[in-house]
């Protein structure tokens, strides 16, 4: 037997051939080496086994081509099946991937804007602390000064000989 694996017919010429096959149930007559379809007696393959030095070996060839009328096909409608699994996987894959693409950009437009409102944020945490600085400030000179006239108006007065009760001395 040669050690070459034959090249796989495309599928449509393999079902081609089995459609056109002799259709029914192929068997093998007992005690024979004949290939009969159905009870019609319509003989497919012969040999004489008689002649033969491994007639068993003939007899599973005989089974696995009695088989094929069968199993051929179911497997030709499998392999259609598994292609049409593949297609519709690879359509999901390319729409998974499409989708992959669309997210790593609106990421990276996202990461954009955070690094643009992280520097936006330094500054105006800068400026409020600053402003904040400057409220305190104010509100700080703010009392002193609501509280200076107050201190020179009472020195004012003590120095005019007045108490705080508004009496004069």
């Amino acid at each position: 037997m040669s050690e070459e694996k034959p090249e796989l017919r495309p599928l449509d010429k393999i079902k081609r051939d089995y459609e056109a096959a002799t259709d029914g149930l192929w068997e093998i007559l007992e005690g024979s080496c004949l290939i009969q379809i159905d009870s019609g007696g319509t003989t497919i393959a012969e040999t004489d086994c008689d002649h033969l030095e491994d007639r068993a070996c003939v007899l599973l060839d005989f089974n696995f081509i009695t088989h094929a009328r069968i199993d051929v096909p179911a497997l030709v409608a499998e392999v259609e099946r598994l292609r049409e699994t593949v297609r519709i996987a690879n359509d999901c894959v390319g729409r998974v991937e499409e989708e992959n693409a669309r997210l790593r950009g609106r990421v990276e437009e996202l990461a954009d804007d955070l690094r643009r409102a992280g520097n936006s944020y330094d500054q105006i945490a800068t400026a409020y602390n600053d402003a904040l600085g400057a409220i305190n400030g104010w509100k700080t000179e703010n009392a002193r000064l609501r509280g200076e006239p107050k201190r020179l108006a009472k020195e004012d007065m003590e120095r005019m000989g007045f108490t705080q009760e508004g009496n004069h001395r």
